[in-house]
């Protein structure tokens, strides 16, 4: 088995999924990504970061297998998926109604950068207003 294809297993271990299309489905990358990671050979970082976020995952044991899946669970784990979530929907909702499309490593890094913000502030709500003006700079 190649190294890409122990991250896709990872990967479907991560998000639940019980198939490879159905994890590219729960993570929201195409249908055609996981052929062209495996043309590829690798899986690019901003998406293996987008992945590691969606699936609370260590980087390090989703990328090469090692450590552990989900160390210092210390967080609430419950409130950091409410927050990813709503990060996630915001960010689409805004992309779409704005007719915007943004590549998967700088969706994955606009992502990611919304979730530590957010999940950081006290009240842990998802401004919508915060994520319009970064997709702006984004874009």
């Amino acid at each position: 088995m190649t190294t890409i294809d122990n991250v896709i297993r990872r990967l479907i271990e991560a998000s639940g999924a019980k198939t490879q299309a159905e994890m590219l489905r729960i993570l929201g990358f195409s249908g055609a990504t996981a052929s062209t990671w495996k043309k590829r050979g690798e899986m690019p970082e901003g998406s293996l970061k987008r992945a590691s976020i969606a699936c609370n995952v260590n980087l390090e044991w989703l990328s090469t297998g090692e450590g552990e899946m989900r160390p210092g669970e210390a967080t609430d784990k419950a409130a950091d998926l409410k927050i990813l979530r709503a990060v996630i929907e915001a960010v689409e909702e805004q992309l779409q109604g704005e007719g915007k499309n943004l590549g998967p490593a700088k969706k994955a890094e606009l992502i990611a950068t919304l979730y530590e913000m957010f999940a950081e502030e006290d009240n842990k709500q998802v401004d919508k207003k915060t994520v319009a003006r970064l997709i702006r700079l984004a874009t």
